[in-house]
């Protein structure tokens, strides 16, 4: 029998904490596993499983921590450190890593590893990846080992923020270097693997990438090169596809792989609500126009769940409400609430396919809110989009009191036909290029 076509995905699944993540990641797989089959398509599906971003410390690393630690003290090692996250962290990872290091001094280490290790165990995350979706077992210390350990027919980059190439000074470092040949596939030579190379919805998670005078710095030119090695592109915004024509490429634009599966396809994975729910609030760290605070002094006059994306206390609800689901629990927590509020794009998509109320808050970043512009504007729900902390009140009567709805009708007519691109997308680029 003749050997299968293996289709390899690069994408994110190494989180524990972002359910639209490690979702996006099982529907992907999941629809071309389906198609495959449905099709009697000779051919796999399989995953990269490595993080560019958590490699593990080699012992010499600990050894110039101590050397520093006891050379120039406990203040200079956190001012290095700090320098260091700042250099080769994006804004919002910066961000998040400074709260999470002011949490970590006031709380003590232990302390705070111990929280999030509860977290993880609650949330499951390790054990639906491994049900789930089909990741390959690499058994390397560092990501440069995927160069040996991953071999395919197609390459698929997407979906997610995988080209988000942001630096703290717009210059090509070694950060952006190492998590952009990765997710830009610059690691597979077509010339000796005779390997197919496209993108599905990927985002680059920003409004433009910026040039730089010295080519050898810029993040555009390397963006620009390394992209121009794809055989078909497409991304997750329409903003996306103008930062593909500022590089002279071309690219469509595509619904996120989470909307390739219906609703009764993630019925089939998630677990009900145990508890009748009025409102569902999912928060990412990214910061909004309307406090966290305040908006939770009006949502707990109701019954709530809520659930930050990241293992924080973004605001002081954080540590007493907490929810802490599996991805199956998040799912159905999305279902079985009345309504949602949240600020991720995501939980936009998933209250969309399960026809929940939703109203999503506006984040402060330009650049991130891009995401959000193009699945309202296809959905025509642009006046889902909250702003300002005097909305909030009216919108959730309305919205309990039915006297807000939805045209899921409507929606879905418009959200299907951007779905079908997406569908003939993969059908062009990739399985037409399977015997």
């Amino acid at each position: 029998m003749k050997k299968p076509v293996t289709i390899g995905v690069v994408t994110f699944n190494w989180d524990g904490h972002n359910y639209g993540q490690v979702l996006q990641a099982y529907a992907l797989q999941r629809y071309l596993r389906d198609e495959i089959a449905r099709n009697g398509i000779n051919a796999e599906v399989r995953q990269l499983n490595v993080s560019p971003f958590f490699a593990s410390k080699s012992s010499w690393r600990k050894y110039i921590k101590i050397f520093i630690l006891k050379i120039f003290g406990e203040k200079a090692f956190k001012a290095i450190k700090r320098l260091k996250a700042r250099l080769l962290l994006g804004k919002e990872s910066f961000m998040q890593w400074e709260r999470d290091s002011r949490l970590t001094e006031m709380m003590g280490y232990e302390y705070f590893s111990q929280y999030i290790q509860d977290i993880e165990s609650k949330r499951k995350f390790l054990e639906f990846r491994e049900a789930n979706i089909n990741l390959i077992p690499l058994k390397i210390r560092d990501y440069e080992g995927y160069k040996d350990d991953m071999w395919a027919d197609i390459y698929i980059a997407g979906s997610d923020q995988v080209w988000n190439c942001w630096s703290v000074d717009n210059i090509l470092n070694n950060a952006v270097k190492k998590r952009s040949e990765y997710y830009m596939l610059n690691f597979v030579d077509k010339s000796k693997l005779h390997a197919r190379k496209v993108s599905y919805a990927a985002s680059f998670g920003l409004k433009e990438i910026s040039d730089n005078i010295d080519k050898s710095k810029s993040i555009k030119e390397y963006a620009r090169k390394a992209l121009s090695d794809f055989d078909a592109i497409s991304v997750r915004e329409e903003q996306g596809v103008r930062i593909l024509e500022s590089l002279g490429l071309q690219g469509v634009c595509v619904a996120d792989p989470t909307m390739l599966l219906k609703k009764a396809d993630y019925e089939r994975i998630l677990s009900p609500l145990q508890v009748q729910n009025d409102i569902f609030v999912y928060m990412l760290g990214a910061e909004t126009f309307i406090d966290k605070n305040a908006l939770m002094e009006i949502i707990k006059q109701y019954q709530f769940l809520y659930t930050n994306a990241h293992p924080d206390f973004s605001c002081k609800y954080d540590l007493q409400t907490q929810f802490f689901p599996t991805p199956q629990e998040w799912l159905g927590a999305v279902r079985d609430s009345q309504m949602m509020i949240t600020n991720s794009f995501h939980g936009c998509v998933f209250a969309i396919i399960m026809h929940t109320p939703f109203y999503y808050l506006r984040l402060k970043s330009d650049d991130a809110h891009t995401r959000l512009e193009t699945l309202l504007k296809v959905s025509g729900l642009e006046n889902r989009v909250l702003t300002d902390i005097s909305q909030v009140q009216e919108v959730i009567s309305a919205t309990l009191q039915k006297r807000d709805s939805i045209d899921w009708q409507s929606v879905d007519s418009k959200i299907n036909a951007f779905v079908e691109k997406g569908k003939v997308f993969l059908q062009k680029e990739v399985f037409a290029f399977i015997s």
